[in-house]
C-alpha cells in the first residue's frame, strides 16, 4: 500500500518537472524517516509541504 502511494508520489511530481534525483531522495528519506520514527502522517505533512513549495519554484524556473 505504502509502496504504492510512494511510487505514484514519485510519478506524479516527477511528470510535474521535479528533477527525479531530487525526487528519489526524498523518497529514501521518507522511508528512513517511516521506518526508525514510525509516525509517517507527521512525516508526510511534512513532505508535501516542502514539496508544496519546490513544485511551483521548478515550473518558475523552467519557464
Amino acid at each position: 500500500m505504502m509502496n504504492a502511494t510512494l511510487a505514484f508520489c514519485i510519478l506524479a511530481l516527477t511528470s510535474s518537472g521535479v528533477p527525479p534525483c531530487l525526487v528519489y531522495c526524498t523518497a529514501q528519506v521518507w522511508n528512513e524517516s517511516v521506518s526508525s520514527s514510525g509516525s509517517p502522517f507527521i512525516v508526510m505533512g511534512l513532505l508535501f509541504f516542502v514539496l508544496a513549495f519546490i513544485i511551483p519554484f521548478f515550473s518558475v524556473f523552467e519557464s
